[in-house]
């Protein structure tokens, strides 16, 4: 899971990043906010997630991932 915690990003640990290959959500920037869009937690909660999961973050969090695979 990917999260900003005061102007931080925040990567959760490798056992959380299963998740991607759960959701068979690739880990790139186009992938993960295609499926933000979908957020189970409907579509006030899928535009927050949009929101906060700025480009340059997913970025940031997607090279993060690539080095626990």
């Amino acid at each position: 899971m990917i999260a900003r915690t005061n102007g931080a990003l925040f990567l959760a640990p490798p056992l959380q990043t299963s998740s991607f290959k759960n959701d068979g959500v690739a880990a790139d920037r186009e992938s993960i906010k295609t499926a933000l869009k979908t957020w189970t937690g409907g579509e006030a909660s899928a535009a927050r997630k949009l929101k906060l999961f700025e480009d340059r973050l997913v970025d940031l969090a997607c090279e993060r991932l690539a080095t626990f695979n």
